[in-house]
């Protein structure tokens, strides 16, 4: 809903959309439910739009306080709350009040937003040290990444590779230590390349296998990919995407970034820069100073 700015009609229509379609997807879930599914579905989705609600007027409330630029002015969250609001009480606009009209027992009665609470002191004055903090706190609460993987239920495997991959993006962009130009791929379009995933706690994607046609390129098994023509390499979702961008655009092949083991990465090049100011290139061929 924003953080102070001033509400107007447009945000008021994307609200409203957004919330009516948010509504119209749940509905699918009790469309064929029995009545006492249906209301118990309800009350719960009605306690939890409520207590984002409230949540949100607290947190909000607290940074107008200290906000002194938004005080005495209409804002979007506020406004966003109200909207909100209005369409889960109205007949026409909640899809679940206009399904069981008729059956108006299992609705929820009308429910009002308590009035905003005093969150506790701050232990943080800016946003800056308050970001600082977030990213200080423990990202894994459940010990899910530390967890044996095989012990790990499906969702909890999900859970640990989303977290594997936060904590993978925090850290500092890795350098290849060695480049492979690619001109044509083999007759079926393919690189000629047995993929697999690296260890969770590194970047890219493991060379596991390679097509003798693709050996002269300077492939090795073991080899890590962490780019592709630039792009980083992350898992492999940035893999194909940075892939399937390259076979359309590239028109010089394709560069990628390997890391290598037992090898050192190459050594920066200097750029000549003028002694005087301090310029880099062609501007020492014509520096006065």
């Amino acid at each position: 809903f924003g953080r102070g700015e001033t509400a107007g009609s447009i945000y008021t229509t994307r609200i409203k959309t957004f919330m009516k379609k948010v509504l119209q997807l749940l509905l699918r879930s009790v469309a064929k439910a029995s009545y006492d599914v249906a209301a118990r579905f309800m009350r719960d989705l009605e306690d939890t739009l409520y207590e984002e609600l409230e949540r949100w007027q607290d947190e909000r409330t607290h940074d107008q306080k200290k906000a002194l630029a938004v005080l005495g002015a209409p804002t979007k969250w506020q406004e966003g709350i109200s909207i909100c609001r209005e369409i889960w009480a109205s007949d026409e606009e909640n899809p679940f009040r206009k399904m069981f009209r008729d059956t108006r027992d299992i609705l929820p009665d009308e429910r009002q937003l308590r009035r905003a609470r005093e969150l506790e002191n701050s232990r943080f004055d800016d946003s800056d040290e308050e970001a600082q903090a977030v990213n200080d706190e423990d990202d894994d609460p459940d010990g899910l990444c530390d967890a044996d993987i095989d012990t790990l239920t499906p969702v909890q495997r999900l859970l640990r590779a989303k977290r594997k991959k936060a904590r993978r993006c925090k850290l500092p962009r890795e350098k290849p230590n060695i480049t492979v130009h690619i001109a044509e791929t083999l007759p079926d379009g393919t690189l000629g390349l047995g993929l697999d995933d690296a260890d969770e706690d590194q970047r890219g994607i493991i060379i596991v296998q390679i097509h003798k046609k693709m050996q002269h390129h300077g492939w090795q098994v073991g080899d890590r990919i962490i780019e592709l023509n630039g792009q980083e390499v992350d898992d492999w979702e940035d893999f194909r995407g940075a892939w399937e961008t390259a076979k359309q655009c590239a028109v010089r092949g394709v560069v990628f970034g390997i890391v290598r083991l037992d090898l050192d990465p190459p050594e920066e090049s200097k750029e000549p820069k003028c002694l005087n100011c301090g310029s880099k290139g062609n501007h020492l061929q014509r520096c006065s100073n």
